[in-house]
């Protein structure tokens, strides 16, 4: 318990990983495949909630929060063709991709990892989000070549089948093929995980 009280320093970003969200419904959620997306830039998770002052003895008495969707977004150095396919139901013949304006755009999870410092690894899974389809940018080469990132926003929300929006895990034990072996949205893929003591379920 004395762990779960100790301030750590966390930096970094590696190893976006997406899934798609092939069912959520008060039955249960499955995924597809976890895919390992390269070249992790930047992440930003912005939770919007709507906050109500309960004013009672002339004063405020409580505050009464509901969320509301998340907001996501997130840099990488490209976002592959393949990914494009699998989020957008974009085709693609003879190499070439095609975006159609009746594009059925799937619910994805996102997972990436953080270091803490000193040793262990913070983890992280979004679990349901819907990608906005993605801009282009790009500016002519002035003597030092930038490239553009690729930007993703996505909107978030909790699951249908349990309520959860985010798991998060801190720990020195599990590594990054655990991690993203499947999604881990609930009790029993969370006791999946490798235990304090090395060893596996």
């Amino acid at each position: 318990m004395a762990e779960d009280k100790k301030v750590k320093l966390v930096h970094g970003l590696s190893n976006f990983h997406i899934a798609l969200v092939e069912k959520d419904d008060g039955t249960g959620t499955e995924y597809s495949d976890v895919e390992h997306v390269e070249g992790a830039v930047s992440v930003s998770v912005t939770v919007n909630q709507d906050s109500t002052p309960k004013y009672a003895d002339n004063g405020i008495f409580a505050v009464l929060n509901s969320l509301n969707d998340i907001d996501v977004s997130l840099a990488t150095i490209d976002i592959p063709a393949s990914i494009k396919k699998k989020m957008y139901g974009q085709k693609e013949v003879n190499g070439v991709l095609f975006s159609n304006k009746d594009d059925i755009i799937k619910e994805v999870a996102i997972g990436f990892e953080a270091k803490i410092r000193g040793g262990g690894t913070r983890f992280y899974w979004l679990l349901k989000g819907t990608p906005q389809i993605i801009g282009i940018e790009h500016e002519t080469d002035q003597g030092n070549i930038d490239s553009k990132d690729a930007q993703l926003t996505l909107k978030f929300a909790p699951l249908r089948y349990n309520g959860e929006w985010k798991t998060e895990l801190d720990s020195e034990i599990v590594k990054t093929a655990d991690w993203f072996a499947d999604v881990v949205y609930d009790e029993v893929t969370a006791s999946a995980l490798p235990q304090a003591d090395g060893s596996t379920p």
